[in-house]
């Protein structure tokens, strides 16, 4: 076709094309003056980024700072757990192959109840009718020995408040960590408390809670929290309110693994 015949009847397309052409090369040098520089900037950036995930950007000494480095961590977390996890006595412990859960737990509590009532009565400690421990439905192994782990706990501040001269443990309550029961677990530090509420003279108290800290039985035992306050009627006197933990560690294990 002759260009002379083509160009009346498509005159008004062939503008229209132009047109846009034009104001598209018009805008492109636009965008590049404003931001072309940073559009190179980004560029180098990715260029070099992609040069050195292809080079090896550690040396061996670097490992070997790295490795040290985390074994001297591993250290101090194994020497924190060591420090803090609960080890209950043996008579707190489930026996495998003996009766059921249940049974064993009466039978502890049975005992520690009768001991501590005998050494609080020649003592003049008042103690909370039945120590305070609320009845275990359960037969599950993993909440029994909980129960147990805690019982331990009390046994050993009852006898510890003995030795300090206290006079009244009010109350005892204790509370397992509600991830036990939980879809979601306990998570890795695992928490039991067994709350005390104390009344009498303050330096007892102040006694008692250093020979908890003193590893009487082996190690400290961990407080999660203490609240002391003067009683209104007598101001040589306290109500202190003081939880105890036992703590169990979950998945260090594991986790050493991945490191």
């Amino acid at each position: 076709m002759d260009f002379s015949d083509y160009w009346p009847e498509n005159k008004r397309f062939l503008v229209t094309v132009g047109s846009g052409l034009l104001v598209f090369l018009i805008g492109l040098m636009i965008v590049n003056n404003l931001y072309g520089s940073e559009v190179k900037s980004e560029q180098r950036k990715l260029t070099s980024n992609r040069r050195n995930l292809r080079d090896a950007r550690y040396t061996p000494g670097d490992l070997s700072r790295a490795k040290e480095e985390n074994e001297a961590l591993q250290a101090a977390v194994d020497t924190l757990a060591n420090a803090v996890t609960f080890i209950p006595r043996e008579e707190f412990v489930l026996r495998q192959g003996g009766s059921s859960p249940g049974n064993q737990y009466f039978g502890t509590v049975d005992r520690v109840r009768e001991e501590l009532d005998t050494l609080a009565s020649r003592n003049r400690l008042r103690l909370p009718d039945g120590l305070g421990l609320e009845v275990v439905k359960t037969q599950r192994l993993e909440v029994v020995q909980r129960h147990l782990e805690a019982l331990d706990v009390i046994d050993r501040v009852v006898r510890l408040a003995l030795e300090a001269g206290v006079r009244r443990i009010d109350k005892i309550q204790v509370r397992l960590d509600p991830g036990i029961e939980s879809r979601g677990g306990v998570g890795t530090v695992e928490r039991t408390e067994i709350k005390f509420t104390i009344i009498g003279p303050s330096r007892p108290f102040v006694r008692l809670m250093a020979l908890s800290q003193a590893g009487r039985f082996g190690s400290p035992l961990p407080v999660h929290d203490i609240d002391v306050n003067v009683a209104r009627s007598k101001a040589d006197e306290v109500r202190a309110e003081v939880t105890f933990m036992v703590i169990r560690l979950h998945g260090l294990d594991e986790a050493d693994e991945e490191i």
